[in-house]
């Protein structure tokens, strides 16, 4: 599987003053050895039930107008398609990983630029709480995780685990290993 996705296309549509967010999830599952080369900007990726998946050079961003209105808004979660619960947090996750195992991430980029349309929270690290979740029941491993503008790197289950602040490296917070 291939996904890409040019950047900043159809994120939003734009009438005169009306401003509509169109929601933009990629829900990844199954059993099949799957191979994932992905450039996915401005969406957020779901794995559930995912079994033997390898998810390269992977780069989201998180919606520009969160926390207001709060995630899931506009939208709302649908337990049909494994919406992932956002433990109290008011941004999208930008991974999501649910029962899944043998996952292997190498090199994402998991980026917040914004919150609520305005770049000053880039200064704190402090456009969202957290980014990426794994559940206790998966297995993953993670490799050359990049984040921005985020204070929690990663979180399991919806509690952040690794401080951005631990790993500043220039202009953004890098993990290089994680397992679970």
């Amino acid at each position: 599987m291939h996904i890409w996705r040019a950047p900043g296309c159809g994120w939003r549509i734009t009438i005169s003053t009306l401003e509509a967010p169109l929601s933009s999830v990629c829900l990844v599952g199954g059993d099949t050895i799957r191979i994932s080369w992905a450039c996915v900007d401005d969406w957020n990726c779901i794995l559930v039930n995912a079994q033997n998946h390898y998810m390269g050079l992977i780069q989201t961003e998180t919606p520009y107008y969160q926390p207001s209105p709060a995630a899931p808004a506009p939208f709302s979660l649908n337990t049909t398609y494994n919406d992932p619960s956002l433990s109290g947090q008011t941004s999208a996750w930008a991974l999501s990983v649910q029962n899944s195992s043998n996952i292997i991430v190498f090199g994402a980029g998991l980026y917040s630029f914004f919150q609520n349309y305005a770049q000053t929270c880039l200064n704190s690290s402090s456009c969202q709480s957290q980014v990426l979740n794994v559940d206790s029941g998966s297995s993953i491993s993670i490799y050359s995780l990049a984040t921005l503008g985020v204070m929690y790197q990663l979180s399991v289950n919806g509690q952040g685990i690794i401080p951005q602040s631990a790993n500043r490296n220039g202009f953004q917070s890098t993990v290089t290993a994680w397992t679970h």
